[in-house]
């Protein structure tokens, strides 16, 4: 299916007459809202979560809406006690789909622009489970606090019980926790923990459960949710610092009828740990996340992808989830390119410097994204390389809805993007070369 990014109306709805914005893969309902103004009135600025794909069991309903645990949030940051509010924010979309999205966000916190701040978000085309790629980038102008969410929180559960959590890195558990009954509102249930990993730090809310109170008279296929940290580096008073923190608290969502007795309800909140709350003129932060929604067991994915469906057969309900994503699109991925050189390694960017780009990729996992930048024209193919011969790869469905450009006028050159699919084989080569038609 098809990704997508765009603003949606919500005045006939809330009322709202502020920036609400939507997140899709396919056409059957979103994956993702974000609320970046905070207008709408729920004041955190990821709402809705849903899933890909997901149904009701193997005989559920197809096609149609979902649930997987509502949002979270982006920084939250205080001069004093006064919890500074976006200003001056501006949105640039580069890309609305239908292989990758790319919409930047950008502006202020404060009256007197105490934080500078650029956030990134794509989606991408894939068949297995939908990710969500942030970029966050923090410049500080004076001095603030980090309040208790920290730089990313995901979770503040909308009617979700979070019966067991986990963190790790790499392909590491770190820790599994059953979460107990009684946590009291916004206690915290674990402080502040280092991830101790070198690299790609992962949470985990392996099998979190809806308990909202439409779900008797109108069940909604349910999922959960995983974030991995792909690179965090920040400088705080000259001094750079690369490792995540993880701490995660018991909700205290204000529309309480959603929380059910004493059943836990945590998020978990992303930042450099209790001795680096504090910021001055100079210090930044920039953290890349990437953002899952998965089903919890293979009878309830109806997609087309059979290794996600053998792994979930193997795996339900478990952490080993967004390990393989850490594993096959992180820690064992390999890739040389002939005739460009990369740029991002996920999404994977590549600028162009030959007629003829080859590419050799071992691991990798889902419809994995690929842009190859400054090209002369959109004159151009990707092929597959099987035993020595060049497949076409026609993803077709519409006609030449399977890549996307985007043309930049400041090089007069173009952006081609496609998805690979990767999981099978291990190893792939890939290559991009003018074709002998125009599109």
């Amino acid at each position: 299916p098809s990704a997508s990014h765009a603003q949606l109306c919500l005045q006939g709805n809330t009322g709202s007459t502020g920036r609400w914005e939507q997140l899709a893969i396919g056409c059957f309902g979103e994956t993702l809202c974000l609320d970046p103004e905070t207008t709408a009135g729920i004041q955190i600025r990821i709402a809705d979560v849903r899933g890909l794909m997901f149904r009701d069991g193997i005989d559920g309903t197809m096609w149609g809406w979902t649930a997987c645990a509502w949002g979270g949030d982006w920084l939250k940051i205080y001069q004093g006690t006064t919890l500074l509010q976006i200003t001056g924010m501006k949105t640039a979309y580069v890309a609305h789909g239908p292989c990758l999205t790319d919409v930047w966000y950008s502006g202020y916190f404060g009256a007197s622009r105490q934080v500078d701040f650029e956030v990134r978000v794509r989606t991408c085309r894939t068949d297995d489970y939908a990710r969500d790629f942030f970029t966050f980038t923090y410049k500080f102008n004076d001095d603030v606090t980090l309040g208790n969410d920290g730089y990313l929180h995901m979770m503040y559960s909308n009617g979700y019980e979070t019966p067991t959590i986990a963190f790790g890195s790499q392909g590491t558990l770190q820790e599994e926790r059953s979460v107990p009954n009684g946590l009291g509102d916004n206690e915290v249930y674990i402080q502040a923990t280092e991830l101790t990993g070198e690299t790609l730090g992962w949470v985990s809310f392996t099998d979190s459960v809806p308990f909202e109170p439409t779900s008797d008279t109108n069940p909604l296929p349910s999922g959960t949710k995983h974030m991995i940290i792909r690179s965090l580096e920040a400088y705080v008073g000259g001094v750079k610092k690369t490792k995540p923190f993880v701490s995660f608290t018991n909700s205290n969502y204000p529309q309480t009828v959603w929380i059910q007795e004493d059943k836990p309800s945590l998020f978990a909140s992303i930042d450099l740990g209790s001795e680096a709350r504090n910021f001055g003129a100079g210090d930044s932060v920039v953290m890349e996340v990437e953002w899952m929604t998965t089903t919890l067991v293979a009878d309830d994915y109806y997609g087309p992808n059979n290794n996600f469906k053998a792994h979930l057969d193997l795996h339900p309900k478990s952490w080993e989830t967004p390990v393989r994503e850490v594993q096959l699109n992180g820690t064992l991925l390999q890739i040389s390119i002939d005739g460009g050189t990369i740029l991002h390694q996920l999404p994977l960017t590549i600028t162009v410097e030959s007629e003829v780009v080859t590419i050799d990729i071992a691991a990798g996992v889902g419809g994995f994204p690929v842009e190859f930048q400054g090209l002369p024209s959109t004159n151009y193919g990707l092929y597959q390389i099987v035993e020595d011969q060049e497949e076409s790869i026609d993803q077709n469905v519409h006609g030449n809805d399977y890549w996307q450009s985007e043309f930049d006028a400041t090089t007069s050159t173009f952006t081609m993007t496609f998805n690979l699919v990767l999981g099978d084989p291990f190893e792939t080569t890939w290559r991009l070369k003018a074709s002998i038609e125009e599109n």
